[in-house]
């Protein structure tokens, strides 16, 4: 059975993180534009002492100018204690799972697949996942054209180790955060599938009444340290619960 703890309070303000490389970034499960391609990238994951991460790529005009598929590198930043690198074509050759597709040109426009960096055995260091190519230098420079996908605030990677130790119960302090919206329906989706298929229990501290709803089978809210509502998931007024999480 999951619980899931509701706080009353509120925080708003700007984070404060900086992008890395102080280049156009976009969060993992975004595209972003950059060495004359769309480029998707998502589902980063772990298998070994690997880090994954599924690319899908067009060139941003058809026909256009942009760099070519063998010459775009991806690497991983974070608090590691060395540079990460690989083309992104052939970077899963040493990965030996069945279940993943490596990255490939099926046309000299297209990229789709995984990537694999490592290995990279401290993965709880990784902060995200960069590309460029080594050929596409800004004029009058010898830097080239980065782009960062960061991975929200590690929360989803958080997540995923602490499942690793095979717990009985989840606790989750505010999931959500960071994570854009259209991965916290799939975020609770899984959630919940994992909580069915290990009989796992679930405590979260949440914000965002809609995840807590699609995950909860009891929803508690507390306001000035004190439980003001215990609501079993069916008999929930969304409507009185979100009064306690306006500012």
């Amino acid at each position: 059975m999951a619980a899931i703890v509701v706080v009353a309070s509120a925080c708003s303000g700007d984070d404060g993180r900086a992008h890395p490389y102080a280049t156009q970034s976009a969060a993992i499960g975004e595209s972003l534009s950059v060495l004359g391609w769309h480029i998707l990238v998502t589902n980063l994951r772990f298998d070994a002492e690997y880090v994954l991460v599924d690319v899908d790529a067009t060139a941003s005009q058809k026909d256009g100018p942009h760099a070519k598929p063998e010459d775009i590198r991806f690497g991983l930043y974070g608090a590691l204690a060395h540079p990460i690198e690989a083309n992104g074509l052939g970077a899963c050759k040493d990965v030996t799972s069945l279940a993943l597709q490596p990255l490939s040109a099926p046309t000299p426009d297209r990229l789709t697949g995984t990537v694999c960096l490592g290995p990279q055995r401290d993965q709880s260091q990784v902060r995200g996942i960069y590309v460029y190519s080594p050929r596409e230098r800004i004029p009058d420079t010898t830097a080239a054209y980065p782009a960062a996908f960061p991975a929200g605030n590690s929360k989803q990677l958080a997540i995923a180790r602490a499942l690793a130790t095979k717990p009985k119960v989840l606790l989750l302090d505010e999931p959500t955060e960071g994570i854009q919206p259209s991965i916290i329906k799939d975020m609770a989706r899984t959630l919940k599938r994992i909580r069915d298929e290990r009989g796992l229990s679930i405590v979260v501290s949440e914000q965002v009444l809609s995840f807590a709803l699609d995950i909860a089978d009891r929803v508690l809210v507390i306001e000035n340290g004190e439980i003001v509502r215990d609501d079993a998931r069916e008999t929930v007024d969304a409507a009185q619960i979100s009064k306690y999480l306006s500012v």
